[in-house]
C-alpha cells in the first residue's frame, strides 16, 4: 500500500512536471510553410510489429526519415518497419533497462546520422498516429510543445514532441527512470512554446502496455534503491 501511495504521488509530481512549463501561447503561429523535408521522426519501442504499421502510416508526408531504436524486439518489428516504403534506419540499441538510460542511448545513436542533416525531430512513441493539419506553419519555437489525445479528446496532455535538432542533441537530456522528461539546458536561451499544427492521437495499445504497471513498480522501486545508495554515498 505504501509503496502504491509513493508512485501516485511521484507519477503526479512528473505530470505536473511536465506540464507546468514556462511557455508562451504564440501570436497565433507564423505564416512561413513548413518545410517538412528537414523532419525526421526518432521512434523507440519493442515488439511494436502491430503499432508501428499505423504510426508509420501516418507520418508520411509530414516526416522525411524515421530513426527506430529497438530495445530488445522478438517479434516481426524490424521486418514491419523496413516492408515500409520511408527512409530510415533501424538500429538495436541494447536491452531495455529504464527509460532514463535507453532514450539518451536512442538518442546518441540517431545524433551522427540526424544532428546535421534535419532541422526538426519529432517524438512519437510507436503506438501514437499523428495528425497534422493541411497546411503546416513553420515552428516558431526551439522545443514545441504539442497536444496528445486518449480516448478520443477526453484525455489530453501536452509534452515537448517537436524540438529543432540543434536544441535536442546539443543541449538536451532524458531525465527520470520512468515516466521520462527531456529536459533542456535552461542556460542556452531556447525558446519553448505550443504547436498546434500537429497533434498525436495515443491508443495504448503498445508492445509493452500489458505488463506496464508492473514494469513502473520495478523501476520505481530500483529506482528509490538507486536513489539511496547515492545519498548513503554524499
Amino acid at each position: 500500500m505504501v509503496l502504491y501511495l509513493v508512485l501516485v504521488a511521484w507519477v503526479a509530481s512528473v505530470i505536473l512536471w511536465n506540464t507546468a512549463l514556462n511557455v508562451s501561447a504564440g501570436d497565433g503561429g507564423p505564416s512561413k510553410k513548413w518545410n517538412t523535408s528537414q523532419v525526421a521522426a526518432i521512434v523507440m519501442g519493442k515488439n511494436e510489429e502491430k503499432a508501428l504499421p499505423r504510426l508509420l502510416d501516418s507520418l508520411k508526408g509530414v516526416v522525411s526519415y524515421v530513426f527506430v531504436c529497438d530495445t530488445g524486439s522478438t517479434d516481426e518489428t524490424k521486418q514491419v518497419f523496413f516492408q515500409h516504403a520511408m527512409a530510415g534506419e533501424f538500429r538495436y540499441i541494447g536491452e531495455f533497462h529504464d527509460f532514463e538510460t535507453s532514450r539518451n542511448l536512442c538518442m546518441n545513436a540517431a545524433r551522427l546520422r540526424l544532428s546535421t542533416d534535419k532541422e526538426w525531430i519529432l517524438l512519437p512513441d510507436a503506438d501514437f498516429t499523428l495528425q497534422a493539419n493541411s497546411q503546416l506553419s513553420q515552428p516558431e519555437y526551439d522545443i514545441n510543445i504539442v497536444r496528445i489525445e486518449t480516448g478520443g479528446a477526453a484525455l489530453q496532455n501536452h509534452l515537448p514532441l517537436l524540438v529543432r535538432a540543434r536544441a535536442f542533441f546539443g543541449q538536451c537530456r532524458y531525465r527520470l527512470w520512468t515516466h521520462e522528461i527531456l529536459d533542456c539546458c535552461t542556460s542556452a536561451n531556447l525558446t519553448t512554446g505550443y504547436y498546434n499544427d500537429v497533434w498525436f492521437i495515443d491508443h495504448a495499445d503498445g508492445g509493452n502496455r500489458p505488463a506496464r504497471l508492473e514494469r513502473d513498480i520495478r523501476l520505481l522501486e530500483e529506482w528509490l534503491q538507486h536513489y539511496g545508495q547515492m545519498r548513503g554515498q554524499s
